[in-house]
């Protein structure tokens, strides 16, 4: 542009005039300030700026017509030689270098992030220096954030692994590595393809030699999780289920644990209210065969489908059915409180009925097998009472004075029942 079109700025006017300067023996150097680059000459016993963008550029420090003309032409202030903090000496190297270094610029303000790339990398391998570096990877970071705004996750990464694919693996970026993976499983939804997913999480982790398995355990472990959750919402609890041989495969058991606990109050939560009882079922026999690590959840499950099994059977008014299954649960568990519970509601089933000799009978019964269980014991006393009061309206006072002294031999003593005694014998 300079030489056809006569268009220039401080950068290139710097450089033809270095060259100039060069090809006639003199030695120049670039000045540098925060905005603006212009050339220093040295002569044998001085040294003059000149300011290459204005017709009074040599030694502008000492020409009033620059200070003038200057603000007007370049839009630049003049940084007088006194003032070192704000201007620094680079090669004529360094001069050049700042023609990729806007052509940088340029290009990632046009999102043309290929050149910007190639400009960036001219500069941080010419310069070879720390602020090269740097230079380089501020534009490796604005660019793949520029991705991660528009929610380009898998490109962003891909971005990243091009640029360390063409110039080496760089253990400076092995943290945002993890954390673009990181984003994109964010997005995870029911369409997503989980096998390309658990395969290009391990497979992008394995491709350099910048590894961190923390990270990777915890992207599966979140991972794995997500595709849980969105099975389940689904409804498909075995596929969810086998989900989690991923994570046994790398060793991760406290969130097996987790997820299968969270599995197992989905699929009661439904067994409760009569669905996937089938699907229960089977998770529960799978989980025994794959995990059993975890033997002490799995009989917390079994002890659970045997209860709402009972429930169910108590709710159908099928009591004999629930005294067998509490049964079988005491036999299995040692636990005799799903028995003390069914005695109990069936007991209270035929009370609420008016049935009070049946409930009578039934906690008898409950207290022959259960032992002397306190909460039976205390429901008979009173289901005692109302019975002989019942039978003293009806003036049935024989059965009444025999059914009190059923219970004064299982509760002597008792002043309630020496009272009904007391007035049967007067009637």
């Amino acid at each position: 542009d300079i030489y056809t079109r006569g268009y220039y700025n401080c950068v290139s006017s710097s450089i033809i005039y270095m060259i100039f300067l060069s090809k006639y023996g003199f030695v120049s150097y670039g000045i540098e300030t925060p905005s603006h680059v212009f050339v220093k000459v040295k002569f044998e016993n001085d040294e003059i700026d000149v300011e290459t963008t204005n017709k009074y550029g040599f030694n502008p420090g000492a020409r009033k017509e620059f200070h003038d003309d200057f603000g007007k032409i370049t839009g630049y202030s003049y940084v007088p030689a006194k003032d070192y903090k704000n201007r620094s000496q680079i090669t004529v190297k360094s001069v050049l270098l700042l023609v990729p270094f806007n052509l940088t610029l340029y290009h990632y303000n046009k999102s043309d992030y290929a050149k910007t790339m190639t400009d960036a990398y001219i500069v941080k391998t010419v310069r070879g220096d720390k602020r090269g570096d740097e230079f380089f990877s501020i534009y490796v970071n604005n660019i793949i954030a520029d991705l991660n705004k528009n929610r380009l996750y898998l490109e962003s990464l891909d971005f990243l692994e091009s640029y360390f694919d063409r110039f080496g693996y760089d253990n400076g970026f092995t943290g945002l590595r993890y954390d673009l993976l990181s984003n994109y499983l964010t997005v995870i939804n029911d369409n997503t393809d989980t096998d390309f997913l658990k395969r290009m999480v391990i497979e992008r982790h394995n491709k350099y030699s910048g590894q961190d398995n923390a990270k990777l355990r915890e992207q599966i472990v979140y991972m794995i999780y997500k595709i849980v959750t969105i099975k389940m919402q689904k409804n498909d609890f075995l596929g969810a289920f086998n989900e989690l041989e991923f994570l046994k495969k790398y060793n991760i058991q406290k969130e097996t644990g987790d997820m299968l606990n969270n599995i197992f109050a989905a699929l009661l939560d439904r067994y409760k209210n009569g669905k996937d009882s089938g699907v229960l079922q089977q998770v529960v026999l799978l989980s025994k065969e794959k995990y059993p690590e975890f033997a002490d959840q799995i009989n917390i499950v079994d002890r659970n489908i045997i209860h709402y099994n009972v429930l169910r059977e108590i709710g159908a008014l099928n009591y004999q059915r629930a005294l067998e299954l509490s049964r079988e649960y005491n036999m299995r568990y040692r636990d005799i409180k799903l028995l003390v519970e069914t005695y109990n509601k069936y007991s209270l089933e035929s009370y609420n009925r008016g049935d009070f000799e049946n409930a009578v009978a039934v906690l008898k019964n409950g207290l022959n097998e259960c032992g002397n269980e306190r909460i039976l014991s205390n429901n008979l006393k009173v289901f005692y009472y109302k019975y002989i009061d019942s039978l003293i309206k009806i003036k049935n006072q024989d059965k009444a004075s025999k059914i009190v002294d059923e219970a004064l031999s299982r509760y002597p003593g008792d002043k309630y029942l020496l009272n009904y005694k007391s007035l049967i014998e007067s009637m």
